[in-house]
């Protein structure tokens, strides 16, 4: 009967193992070790520890269980059911396992390379980068090193004064050079672009060491009579004007201003009461164009006005000679302003312009200012309500172009004529092209 009980043990338990440790490898592949250690306790006698292993193998969880039965079954039945089927038990699992695991732990072997196959990569990225970073170190030390060398080189080779000496006078020769090459050729390219300075004759003067072309140049080529056709100082009847530097109180400002935008030529910006464009060489107003005739005659006639008495605190002496003075103005960038002449023209007096056929019919005429003109070429005028400390209007402006001036055909020459009631400083507005304009009967 023993041998049947066996027998029958060991059939039974033959399907249990396999199911048991077939799901306890997949449940668990990490623990298959286990089972094998504890398949020696059988061999000592112990009956109770060999039921465990297989249960611990299955349900890890329920390893408490076989030790509560192992306390109270020895003591009820201690032959039978403990004999029968842990000796066997051990011997199949320990017969079984060692043939099944070598097989399943090649399967999952290679996951352990797999994992660990990142690891040296990622230290190797961390290598290259640090050994970058050390090479870069390594290079600026060297290039720092070798500048300071340098450094400390030239600071050795300054101390010697003959080195300096030669250093400051090397540099003093290059900059005298470059200096002296700059005039040279400026001075070549002006003239290459001036050419009409040849044709002058204070170009080839002896007086003259230097000849360069600037933006304003010219020559006072003699002196004329002073053309002032009306002698006496007239006004157009208030009872008082201003007196240039004192403030004038008692006026009928808006009167003032009125005759003050009446004394200026049409054209005039803020001011151009007059209604006259040109005047002869008698100093008679007209408007429209030339020529000369009953309908545009104003009937008006240029003369000097009480308030350009003292005007900027001094009067033209009547024995000063009158000049005739031949400006060339060259074009500008920013052609919004006007260009000085060095010529003053006196209150009442008769100025002429002349101007070269070809200079009319490049510039198609030109703008004349007298007196104070702000640089967008209006009057510099003073509005009612303010103090009056001289005439509000000081600004003539007048056009010299093809209807205000007479062509002379033999000599090639446009002529006109402007002039002012007050009296100021003569300038010639810029213009696109470079032109000569000869002034004369100024100061």
């Amino acid at each position: 009967m023993a041998e049947k009980k066996t027998d029958a043990a060991s059939k039974k338990p033959t399907a249990k193992p396999e199911d048991k440790k077939g799901t306890a490898s997949r449940a668990k592949p990490a623990e298959p070790e286990k089972p094998v250690k504890k398949a020696a306790a059988p061999a000592k006698g112990t009956e109770k520890p060999a039921a465990s292993p297989a249960k611990t193998a299955a349900k890890p969880a329920a390893a408490k269980k076989p030790t509560v039965a192992a306390a109270k079954k020895p003591t009820e039945k201690p032959a039978k059911k403990p004999t029968e089927k842990p000796a066997e038990k051990p011997a199949e699992k320990s017969a079984e396992k060692p043939a099944k695991k070598p097989a399943e732990k090649p399967a999952a072997s290679p996951a352990v390379p797999e994992q660990g196959a990142g690891r040296p990569v990622k230290e190797s990225r961390v290598g290259v980068a640090a050994k970058a970073a050390r090479e870069r170190d390594e290079k600026r030390e060297k290039s720092e090193g070798a500048e300071g060398a340098f450094k400390t080189r030239v600071a050795a080779l300054w101390q010697n004064k003959k080195v300096r000496i030669a250093v400051l006078a090397s540099l003093s020769f290059f900059v005298l050079f470059f200096l002296i090459l700059g005039l040279a050729l400026g001075l070549k390219g002006c003239s290459a672009r001036a050419p009409w300075l040849k044709d002058m004759d204070f170009y080839n003067a002896a007086a003259y060491k230097t000849n360069t072309a600037v933006g304003h140049s010219s020559v006072v080529l003699g002196t004329v009579e002073r053309n002032k056709p009306v002698k006496e100082i007239r006004d157009e009847g208030l009872e008082k004007y201003p007196v240039f530097g004192k403030n004038l109180t008692g006026v009928d400002q808006i009167a003032l201003i009125r005759e003050s935008s009446y004394l200026t030529a049409t054209g005039t910006a803020n001011a151009g009461g007059g209604g006259y464009t040109w005047m002869d060489e008698n100093g008679y107003l007209y408007s429209g164009t030339r020529p000369a005739t009953a309908e545009n005659a104003t009937g008006r006639q240029l003369y000097q006005h009480t308030a350009s008495v003292g005007l900027y605190h001094g009067n033209v002496a009547d024995d000063e000679p009158a000049i005739v003075k031949q400006v060339t103005l060259r074009p500008r960038t920013y052609r919004s302003y006007y260009s000085v002449t060095g010529v003053y023209a006196p209150a009442g007096e008769v100025i002429k312009i002349q101007l070269s056929g070809k200079d009319m019919d490049a510039t198609a005429g030109i703008v004349i200012h007298i007196g104070q003109a702000l640089y967008n070429g209006q009057a510099n005028n003073i509005w009612e309500g303010k103090p009056m400390p001289r005439i509000p209007h000081l600004l003539n402006t007048m056009q010299v172009n093809k209807n205000t001036a007479v062509y002379d055909e033999v000599n090639d020459v446009w002529t006109a004529y402007v002039g002012s009631f007050i009296g100021g400083p003569l300038y010639i507005r810029d213009e696109s092209v470079t032109f000569t304009a000869t002034i004369s009967g100024g100061v």
